[in-house]
């Protein structure tokens, strides 16, 4: 067999693009559609197209969400998830106060402040001397240091 065909029996199975008994001939026409990939004798589609060269218009399997096709799958972007990004990410339902900031599952509270969304004063735990907080530390002015720069 030629042109990547695999033997069976006395014939040949012909990849996408190619015809004839020894898939000596090449068939423009045979060859896979809409960006589809020829593996073996079959073509693998990518998001939003079926059939046998990929020649038919799926839209249940396109890419949703401004995802981008690639290969046989979805890229998604940022905020969603899933084989055709269909899905939104989790979005926290709270909202931190007092500086605090939210990653995907609680508050990160800067010094002086305690509890789920950052809402109670801690006047033992505040940065001391005039320093900053930046995230959940102190920067301390000079001269001072320490974890809340009270020494």
């Amino acid at each position: 067999c030629q042109n990547g065909g695999t033997a069976v029996g006395e014939g040949c199975a012909c990849p996408p693009g190619y015809v004839g008994a020894r898939c000596q001939t090449f068939n423009p026409g045979g060859l896979c559609h809409n960006g589809g990939t020829a593996v073996g004798t079959s073509c693998y589609c990518p998001p939003g197209f079926r059939g046998h060269l990929c020649q038919l218009p799926d839209p249940a399997s396109a890419c949703r969400n401004g995802a981008t096709p690639f290969g046989t799958a979805c890229v998604c972007p940022p905020g969603f998830h899933g084989d055709l990004c269909q899905y939104p990410e989790e979005l926290h339902s709270f909202e931190c106060r007092n500086g605090g900031v939210a990653n995907l599952t609680e508050c990160l509270c800067p010094p002086g402040f305690s509890g789920p969304t950052c809402e109670n004063v801690e006047a033992t735990d505040a940065c001391a001397q005039g320093s900053t907080a930046v995230g959940n530390v102190c920067v301390c002015p000079p001269g001072w240091g320490g974890p809340r720069c009270a020494t």
